[in-house]
């Protein structure tokens, strides 16, 4: 059975060895500084730009505009556009909802897990590996306001979950959001706490 990971930039993942992580892994946004997934995904103008400019590995384009994802190849062609549903105008495309989808779509994996998605913040601060850098917000922006919080629970709800229901995800995280209860998505606290065949590889992840 196909398992795909998917990594966010939240600071949880600091201690996350990504290069013994399994393949396939989506990142998102300024990820590929430090480590290159298999496919790098991002809309927002500026850090499209600047993985354009840099970056040299597969990238999807979210084009919120024209409504689908556009594969880039690394010598700068495009190789696929994937329409991507419209359910409601009130939940967004972000980078991460878009990268969880198309983890499941492009692999047809079964089993999803979320790294490094950091909703919330211990400190009510911007929670991001790469604050106070370019494409990103200073490290004392409110973190409800850096990422509109239930707008994302409500877009991951909406454009991944529900049009996914065959699909188990894990969620890596501290807490589990209760609008998800419905949805095929276990919290996971620990590598500790997986019991899948790619435990022991996990566990080796995480100093």
């Amino acid at each position: 059975m196909e398992i795909a990971y998917v990594v966010g930039n939240g600071e949880s993942r600091k201690s996350l060895n990504l290069d013994v992580l399994p393949r396939p892994i989506f990142g998102c946004n300024a990820l590929y500084r430090d480590f290159q997934p298999d496919y790098l995904v991002a809309g927002d103008p500026a850090i499209t730009e600047e993985i354009r400019v840099n970056y040299h590995g597969n990238f999807v384009f979210v084009n919120k505009k024209q409504h689908f994802f556009q594969i880039e190849t690394p010598i700068g062609s495009v190789a696929k556009r994937i329409p991507f549903p419209l359910v409601d105008n009130r939940i967004s495309w972000y980078s991460g909802v878009a990268a969880a989808y198309l983890s499941a779509v492009i692999t047809s994996a079964k089993q999803v897990h979320l790294i490094g998605f950091d909703l919330y913040s211990q400190t009510g601060q911007y929670n991001n590996v790469y604050k106070d850098t370019p494409s990103y917000m200073p490290s004392d922006t409110i973190q409800d306001a850096a990422m509109n919080v239930d707008c994302h629970i409500r877009s991951f709800a909406g454009y991944v979950f529900s049009l996914l229901p065959d699909v188990q995800f894990y969620w890596h995280g501290a807490q589990l959001p209760q609008a998800w209860a419905e949805f095929k998505v276990t919290r996971v606290s620990s590598c500790l706490a997986l019991r899948k065949p790619a435990m022991e590889t996990l566990l080796s992840c995480f100093s």
